[in-house]
């Protein structure tokens, strides 16, 4: 245990000295591709554990030092005694504080299309929600982001709500 704690503690004292080395400045004509990810394991009591992996690919461009418009394709696999795959194509609108900074919160929304595949059908519908989070710049071109999402989709008869964290890395050019 005291090993994991320093090891930790060695990676954010890592973190903070590059941190302050980088220089964020996200600017208007900044682009942005981003790669998101996380896994889920599921193992109620008494049921079938379920494993659930969501791969995001985002990208966009600052239309303004604070404002970012951009789009994005996000893969939500769940593998159980069945499969089923949802694919989101959404554009979003995302506003940063304090762009210049090298820890940059930010808030958006995001809209598009949603497909569903699984065993049994197969069907498309709409998708809309928010999200919130930060980017930490380890350079001037490269920063680690944390995500929250919450997107709701309409398909068919069904609403269903994904609340969504995930850890990913952004390149800017």
């Amino acid at each position: 245990m005291k090993r994991i704690l320093l090891a930790i503690g060695l990676a954010c004292l890592a973190l903070s000295l590059v941190g302050t080395l980088a220089e964020a400045k996200v600017k208007k004509g900044d682009k942005e591709i981003s790669f998101f990810g996380s896994v889920i394991e599921t193992s109620p009591e008494g049921a079938e554990s379920t494993t659930t992996v969501i791969v995001q690919v985002a990208g966009g461009v600052f239309v303004t030092d604070n404002v970012q418009v951009g789009g994005s394709v996000m893969q939500t696999s769940i593998f159980n005694s069945f499969t089923a795959t949802v694919r989101l194509l959404n554009g979003f609108v995302k506003y940063h504080f304090n762009p210049n900074d090298v820890l940059v919160p930010y808030v958006g929304a995001q809209a598009g299309m949603a497909f569903v595949e699984s065993d049994f059908s197969s069907d498309s519908g709409i998708s809309y929600g928010g999200m919130a989070g930060f980017k930490y710049f380890l350079s001037e071109n490269l920063s680690i982001n944390g995500e929250g999402d919450i997107i709701q989709s309409k398909i068919a008869d069904t609403t269903a709500t994904q609340t969504i964290l995930q850890v990913g890395l952004s390149y800017y050019f």
